[in-house]
């Protein structure tokens, strides 16, 4: 049930701010989800040596695990939210059929975490503001290879280990996905570099749904979007500077809405 207390409507206080690491408010209720994650799946035991030998928790196999893992994971936030996210992994893989990474989204979100889980259910990501979400969901409403290199982006940029030049990288691949059978259909290896090399070539035997200044339809600001995503400076190993995760956050957004323009509709075409 959506509802904004009085005091929040007020102005007086503000029970949606994002919360980083594991606020008290919610700890008892992510171990809760925790051990009921771990002791559902189909081998508890074997979950929680996997658990335990990934994040170095030490274990006194004379007693269960499940609760050893809870008891080292509260008193440290971030191994908590490790311990949350490998249970993610462990339940995917599991017979487990409760849908608790449905039922940890809901928890974060009540208690106004500043992290969600992720589209592939594996990973705890940063929440983003709601325009954002919206133009990923629906740059992701097809699933293609533009909505893995994509997915994979979003997870790179907004995730709990995030690596911006990986984010970067996978941005420019969904963005080509996408504009390839648009500007070299016959193309296989063709990259956003050489299409927008193309676009630039004979600019006039283009079109871009956008009508410009001069109202004729011209590429010219959209290849200036395209040159925004390319190239990611940190590219091919060549030793240049690693972009910010500001800077990746960024260009995966854009991408985004790249890939949300060819899904409504053709972007750009030959005259």
């Amino acid at each position: 049930m959506a509802w904004t207390p009085r005091s929040q409507r007020l102005g007086k206080t503000d029970y949606d701010w994002p919360f980083e690491g594991v606020p008290l408010h919610l700890k008892p209720h992510l171990a809760a989800w925790l051990t009921e994650t771990l002791a559902g799946t189909a081998d508890p035991e074997r979950a929680c040596d996997v658990l335990a030998l990934r994040l170095h928790i030490v274990l006194d196999k004379e007693y269960g695990g499940v609760h050893q893992i809870v008891g080292a994971a509260v008193k440290n936030d971030d191994l908590f939210l490790d311990c949350v996210e490998g249970a993610l992994r462990l339940d995917a893989r599991s017979h487990f059929t409760g849908k608790r990474d449905d039922k940890l989204d809901d928890l974060l979100a009540l208690a106004g975490s500043a992290y969600k889980v992720s589209d592939d259910r594996l990973h705890l990501v940063d929440v983003a503001s709601k325009q954002v979400e919206k133009t990923k969901t629906k740059a992701l409403s097809v699933q293609d290879e533009a909505s893995e290199e994509l997915s994979e982006a979003w997870v790179k940029a907004y995730g709990r280990s995030p690596d911006a030049s990986d984010a970067w990288d996978h941005a420019i691949k969904a963005v080509e996905a996408v504009l390839r059978p648009a500007v070299e259909p016959n193309n296989g290896k063709a990259t956003l570099g050489s299409m927008i090399a193309v676009l630039n070539k004979k600019p006039s035997d283009w079109r871009c749904v956008f009508p410009g200044k001069d109202d004729d339809n011209s590429v010219e600001n959209f290849v200036g979007t395209l040159r925004l995503i390319w190239p990611n400076p940190d590219r091919h190993g060549s030793g240049g500077r690693k972009p910010t995760l500001t800077e990746a956050r960024a260009v995966v957004t854009l991408a985004a809405t790249v890939v949300q323009w060819r899904r409504e509709g053709t972007v750009v075409q030959k005259r």
